[in-house]
């Protein structure tokens, strides 16, 4: 497919999808206009540039970027409002009764939920008898590089749901998303206790700064 680079990035989107676009071009779209001496284009690579990435842009407070220039209330609501219709619509989409069979597909979405946090959260998603959402709920959380789960209490909730299985995830705070010793004895431990009730403990996920460790692709389940 050969695209118009002249195209500005509404025109872009409407002829070939959303897809094509760069991250400049999506954000100057929310932008719509730019600053005297300034095209959006230009003021949303400034923007991205001082940020880091896209991912940290949207998770600035509005005081820091607005210190930046060009970013009012207006912008950074709508920005904020796409974000929140991105974490919704992926949250609607697992619980269509889509198979949670893809370890991507399981990341992109506790990404939106965890990213950034300064304390470890844990999750679990409770799945049915086909990997289809029943619900995810939190099931503890902590400080700064510990948390407290215990297996007898998810063991109680999975019952609660009728879950057939189990899909275990937590956060690095530190970026590093290899396991500790304490998660695999974590790991270990729920998986023979769900295998006395017969729930399958699909994964345990460990979310780091833009990567993750999935003991089932490692093999430990």
């Amino acid at each position: 497919m050969i695209i118009e680079n002249s195209l500005l990035p509404r025109e872009k989107l409407l002829h070939y999808g959303s897809r094509v676009l760069t991250d400049v071009e999506l954000l100057a779209i929310f932008y719509r206009v730019g600053l005297p001496g300034k095209s959006v284009l230009n003021l949303a690579q400034e923007h991205l540039i001082a940020a880091g990435s896209l991912q940290k842009l949207l998770d600035m407070p509005f005081n820091e970027i607005q210190a930046w220039g060009g970013v009012g209330l207006s912008k950074y609501a709508s920005l904020q409002a796409a974000l929140e219709l991105g974490k919704r619509y992926l949250n609607q989409t697992l619980k269509n009764n889509v198979p949670m069979n893809h370890v991507s597909k399981v990341v992109d979405y506790l990404n939106l939920q965890l990213r950034n946090l300064d304390h470890e959260v844990i999750v679990g998603l409770f799945l049915d008898t086909k990997n289809g959402l029943i619900a995810s709920a939190e099931l503890a959380r902590g400080g700064l590089s510990s948390t407290q789960l215990y297996p007898r209490t998810l063991i109680k909730q999975a019952l609660n749901y009728n879950a057939a299985g189990l899909i275990v995830a937590h956060n690095h705070p530190s970026g590093d998303p290899t396991p500790s010793q304490a998660d695999k004895t974590l790991t270990n431990a729920l998986k023979k206790l769900l295998e006395q009730i017969e729930i399958r403990l699909l994964d345990h996920i460990i979310l780091g700064n833009a990567c993750y460790f999935s003991f089932a692709e490692k093999g430990y389940l």
